[in-house]
């Protein structure tokens, strides 16, 4: 008798730390949603050919992409993390652990926050890849601007910066970092509305060398240079990438910035 009872509440016990281990590695898996949804803003699943109207606690997989229309904005909520996509802006999340986000062109609010040690948060672009812990900064293709913190900036060229609160970098063309100078006070204002958690219509528009786009033509033309992008990184960048994401979190596992 005493075996079986031995037996039973070690079965109770064995099932008891099963069933703990499913709740607490599901509440640990990191999950994109879409906020704060404003205008024409849709979306696109992996592999689908269609997109989709954005609505506000869409769930955004690995891999999808996210376009804003003119006049337009939303919001991807990471974990305790954010981002505010502007009106007119192209993006796609390529990965939520770490975080990693490709802003093919427009601009880009983050605020980070809550990453656990020796996790990254990236924003890569065609001309660099901005990479930080707890701060928050904006960046398009033609520059970024910090207004917490510090973000550390390499350039498709190999430049590197580390770009400090109340300071900004232009981002040449050809993927060579500018002299730091001050940062935007505009976007600054644009930023603190955003950490405050407001949701106006304020769109500083796609900035640094992006042309944007104003009506339905533009739109479809963006999603198909989106497509074609995609269909180029996993064919042929690939490698590449993923190298400099590695690089980026080297340095700051290393305590680079």
């Amino acid at each position: 008798m005493a075996f079986r009872a031995s037996l039973r509440m070690a079965k109770a016990t064995i099932s008891f730390a099963v069933l703990f281990f499913l709740a607490t590695t599901s509440t640990w898996a990191v999950e994109a949603r879409l906020d704060e949804v404003n205008g024409k803003v849709e979306w696109q699943a992996p592999k689908a050919a269609e997109w989709v109207p954005a609505q506000n606690g869409t769930v955004l997989p690995v891999g999808g992409k996210v376009l804003t229309g003119p006049d337009s904005n939303c919001q991807i909520l990471i974990d305790q993390s954010r981002v505010k996509l502007v009106s007119e802006s192209h993006a796609t999340l390529e990965s939520v652990d770490p975080v990693r986000i490709d802003l093919t062109s427009g601009r880009i609010f983050s605020l980070v926050r809550g990453l656990k040690k020796g996790a990254t948060f990236e924003v890569k672009m065609p001309t660099a890849i901005a990479a930080a812990r707890g701060t928050g900064w904006t960046q398009s293709g033609g520059g970024i601007d910090v207004y917490e913190d510090t973000v550390h900036l390499t350039g498709s060229n190999g430049d590197e910066e580390d770009v400090g609160e109340g300071q900004g970098i232009d981002i040449n063309p050809d993927g060579s970092l500018g002299d730091l100078r001050d940062a935007s006070g505009d976007l600054g204002d644009e930023f603190n509305n955003f950490n405050d958690g407001g949701s106006d219509d304020g769109n500083s528009g796609g900035g640094g060398n992006d042309e944007g786009f104003g009506n339905e033509d533009d739109m479809n033309d963006a999603k198909e240079d989106m497509q074609q992008g995609s269909s180029e990184d996993n064919s042929s960048q690939g490698g590449s990438d993923d190298s400099s994401g590695k690089d980026g979190g080297d340095q700051l596992e290393d305590g680079g910035y």
